[in-house]
């Protein structure tokens, strides 16, 4: 599953679809998952970060984004949080 939606990614990239609209959050959350689970760790960062952008209440983003932040990040994180 992983390769497919790395492969997805590629074609994804080359077409440039536009993965701001949030009818794409579910396969930016598969996507996000894929880069965990292969250990791209910075790529699963920034497609947690742009789910929140599109979706600042997308709790399952939220949650897993926790992983990757510094301590300044999850200050302001926690303050995000707070304001939902």
């Amino acid at each position: 599953m992983i390769n497919i939606l790395i492969a997805c990614t590629v074609n994804w990239n080359k077409n440039k679809l536009n993965l701001t609209d949030p009818k794409y959050i579910d396969q930016l959350l598969h996507l996000a998952g894929s880069y965990r689970a292969s250990g791209k760790f910075d790529s699963a960062k920034k497609t947690y970060q742009k789910i929140i952008e599109i979706d600042t209440t997308n709790t399952l983003a939220l949650r897993l984004i926790i992983d990757y932040l510094d301590t300044n990040e999850l200050i302001k994180h926690e303050e995000r949080l707070n304001a939902l």
